[in-house]
């Protein structure tokens, strides 16, 4: 588990602490409680809290912001891995309508001395992915948005061209979309 005293004088860990947070682990465990679903305004880090729900990419910027504020070595990860039916059953039915065995999905999480950690939601874990990773890379807390989906992208765009696949980027980022709604639904 990862953890640490707050006792920056950031903005984030000036917020957590005004709101009665002096551990890294006790915010860590509030944020992956909070609901997972999407928002439009990823650019102020501390709408997570305040709207009380996020993503694995606002979740984990916020950690990650944090953690910088409280100059701790701990990595925020951009990963690609293979989204498929073993991951997620609804996800496996909208794969199936499409006959694809996988689509590679972005993901962020920590990572601190080789280990990774997931604060998603109650149950994610890094064994829902780990053995399926594609490609991982450290990234900062303001490349979750357009960075995040370019890179994205130019993977899905070579796996499109390495596995012929009989979909375009776009047909693709469709199925993607469905496949993440799915999971939303679930």
């Amino acid at each position: 588990m990862i953890d640490f005293k707050i006792d920056s004088n950031g903005i984030v860990s000036q917020y957590f602490m005004g709101l009665g947070y002096t551990q890294f682990a006790s915010v860590a465990n509030f944020i992956k409680n909070l609901t997972y679903q999407r928002y439009t305004n990823k650019n102020d880090i501390l709408s997570v809290v305040k709207d009380k729900y996020g993503t694995c990419s606002t979740k984990h910027a916020i950690l990650a912001e944090l953690i910088a504020e409280n100059k701790q070595n701990i990595d925020l990860v951009l990963g690609i891995f293979k989204m498929d039916a073993n991951y997620s059953n609804a996800v496996g039915k909208v794969l199936a309508k499409y006959n694809l065995p996988y689509i590679p999905e972005a993901h962020n999480y920590l990572s601190y001395e080789g280990i990774r950690y997931d604060y998603t939601n109650p149950t994610s874990s890094p064994k829902d992915f780990e053995d399926k990773l594609i490609t991982e890379q450290n990234i900062t807390p303001n490349q979750i948005t357009d960075y995040k989906v370019q890179f994205h992208k130019k993977v899905l765009q070579k796996w499109i061209d390495d596995e012929q696949q009989p979909y375009s980027l776009v047909e693709i980022w469709a199925i993607r979309e469905e496949c993440i709604a799915a999971l939303s639904n679930n």
